[in-house]
């Protein structure tokens, strides 16, 4: 009985003793933390060797096309193929020029006839950043000509912010010597909440007479000008994108391209003569719509393009007198 007494004594004692006690507090209020430090940058977080040119870099430079661009990239050779109207390739790491994958926005870029394409062609007005993998690139979902290819260089067109405008613009002319004329324009304009719309145009006009000196081995040194080097150039750009409410994309591109350019050719025997012409006219569209779920990410593309090309050179020794391609 005094074991029964002792037991239950114990327990009201440890009961009352417990309940004397202040309640534990299991909220820790803590100072809000603020973190400063930038993102790292994408040459920071790629997987694969990449040189990245940004936008500020981009205004800075002093030429009119992405080929100029290039140039200041380590391991890459600008083929350029008779003066500034001349057609310029990039060659990756002494790979030929069809190893390396050119996209602009994620749409592949090619050319029906040679398959190479034509760097002169693009501006660098409009463009965010240029990129340069050496393997595949960060975004797993690209068309398959990516897969296959050794090298990829990436345009990204300009993203407006439209927080604080629903319209913007960019226009500036830019001169050199040899009559070089470039003037440029571009309107951004906000359609809707997720939308908006964008034309651009793109104009470059030069004699192409720059001096050179031709060497003949003890002979003296003459002084000549570059003849038939001109070029007259037109890009006009037209998009539209829009986001939708389940995060998928839709973008639409148009560009346009028309020039009339002359070949100078090589000096023979002291002949800088040359009569050689050629003329582009292309047109490029498309289609893009991508959409993320989970881990799935879709990627489609419509792409339609349609390009003219005319050589000439009346100084060509045939039957016909001439060639006209």
């Amino acid at each position: 009985m005094k074991r029964i007494f002792a037991t239950c004594f114990f327990i009201i004692f440890a009961t009352a003793f417990g309940l004397a006690q202040s309640p534990v507090m299991d909220t820790v209020n803590l100072r809000a933390v603020e973190i400063t430090e930038r993102k790292p940058a994408a040459l920071n977080r790629s997987a694969v060797p990449m040189q990245h040119l940004p936008v500020n870099e981009i205004k800075a430079l002093p030429g009119s096309s992405v080929a100029d661009a290039l140039r200041s990239f380590s391991g890459v050779t600008i083929k350029d193929y008779g003066g500034l109207g001349g057609m310029k390739t990039v060659i990756v790491r002494s790979l030929g020029t069809n190893h390396t994958g050119i996209f602009i926005d994620g749409v592949p870029m090619s050319d029906v006839a040679t398959g190479q394409v034509d760097l002169g062609k693009i501006p660098l007005e409009g463009l965010e950043e240029i990129e340069l993998y050496i393997g595949q690139g960060n975004q797993r979902c690209l068309p398959a000509r990516a897969q296959a290819s050794a090298s990829l260089l990436e345009f990204r067109s300009i993203s407006p912010d439209f927080s604080k405008k629903k319209f913007r613009y960019s226009a500036g002319i830019k001169g050199g010597s040899f009559g070089l004329f470039n003037p440029y324009a571009g309107i951004y304009a906000k359609t809707g909440k997720s939308s908006f719309v964008n034309f651009s145009a793109n104009y470059n006009n030069t004699r192409g007479d720059y001096p050179y000196v031709l060497k003949n081995g003890s002979q003296p040194d003459t002084m000549l000008k570059r003849d038939n080097a001109d070029l007259r150039a037109l890009n006009l750009n037209l998009g539209f994108e829009t986001l939708f409410s389940d995060s998928s994309v839709l973008r639409v591109k148009t560009w346009m391209y028309a020039a009339e350019r002359g070949l100078p050719g090589s000096v023979i025997y002291y002949n800088p003569w040359s009569v050689q012409r050629m003329d582009n006219r292309d047109l490029f569209s498309n289609i893009q719509y991508s959409r993320t779920s989970g881990k799935v990410r879709l990627l489609s593309n419509f792409t339609f393009t349609d390009g003219y090309l005319r050589y000439r050179d009346p100084a060509y020794l045939n039957e016909e007198g001439g060639l006209d391609n």
